[in-house]
Parts: C-alpha cells; structure tokens; sequence
C-alpha cells in the first residue's frame, strides 16, 4: 500500500513473532507500520532511521521492545506502549531524538527502562509504578521542555545524571514524589 507496510501474521505457514534488529532501518519513505497481533518483540534498531514514519500500532502481543528500536523517527509524534511490555531497550534508549513526540506513557507492565528518552519534544511523561520498576538511569537527558515529573512510590534509586548534565541540563522546575501510602 505505498508508503505503508504490513507485516504478515505468517509467512510460508510460519507465524511472525518478532521484528529482527535492524528490519527495517533507515528505510525511505514508510509513513505507516502495521504489526500483527502475533509480534512478541521488537529488535534493536528495527525501526530506527524511518524519518518520514508518522503511525505504528504496537499490538498487544509484544512484551519487549529493543535498544534504539524507534530512534531517529523525527515524525513520529505519538506511539502507545501496550500494557503487555515488560522491557524497554534493555538499559538503552527506545526513543532516542524522537522530537515529535510531547506525551508518553510508561505503562505498569514496564519492569525495566532505566535509559529510554533523549526525546527533547516531551512535555509529558507517566511512568511504570510496577514494583520491579525501581531504578532510574540517565532517563531524561535531553527532555528539554519536560518541566514537572513525578517519580512513582516504586522507584528506589535516581541516577546522578537522570535528569541532565553539564552539556545538556534539564527544564525540569518540579519533582514530585510519589508515597507508598
């Protein structure tokens, strides 16, 4: 269909579980990936470099997302993580330099996303409150007009440079914190 991709729920009689690292990087000219309900992960890269994508479904089948899987998708101005998704980058970034996107929502399945922004259009961020969400690496670096964040009752350790550095401060004005009670 054009500029859109679909991919098969099988092919040759095989279901399609996953998205290989590297797929479809910096591919020209997709605007759209729609992905079966069989897709359990996403690889590392799959989908980075994909300037002109606008629109991915992720379906409700996926449990992990890989490092860098969306990087560098300047388009892409929103994207709903199912709350079936348990790993985020395993300790990469997911959404490095998406600048388009304002809004996302780390849902409660999420149990390990310690680096996952560098997305300098975020202006809003909800995080996983799942007790195996505990730790905070350098999250936020780069999310310049994120000016309140509130970190939910599960996180048990921030890393120094969670929310900027000397070449790259953070917006940040307000921090709250969640209580266990």
């Amino acid at each position: 269909q054009g500029r859109t991709v679909e991919v098969p729920q099988t092919i040759d009689g095989y279901t399609v579980v996953g998205i290989d690292q590297k797929a479809l990087r910096n591919a020209m000219c997709i605007e759209e990936i729609i992905l079966p309900h069989t897709i359990t992960f996403i690889g590392d890269y799959a989908f980075s470099g994909l300037t002109d994508l606008k629109k991915i479904n992720l379906p409700d089948s996926l449990l992990s997302i890989g490092a860098y899987a969306f990087a560098w998708n300047q388009n892409l101005a929103s994207i709903e993580i199912p709350n079936t998704v348990t790993d985020l980058g395993n300790g990469y970034p997911v959404f490095y330099r998406c600048d388009a996107i304002t809004a996302l929502n780390i849902p409660d399945s999420v149990e390990s996303c310690p680096n996952f922004l560098a997305c300098f259009g975020v202006k809003y961020i909800r995080l996983s409150e799942n007790p195996k969400f505990t730790y905070i690496g350098s999250a936020f670096i780069g999310c310049n007009l994120l000016t309140s964040l509130t970190i939910p009752a599960n996180i048990q350790t921030i890393s120094s440079n969670a929310f900027g550095n000397e070449g790259n401060p953070s917006a940040l004005k307000e921090i709250h914190f969640k209580s266990t009670n």
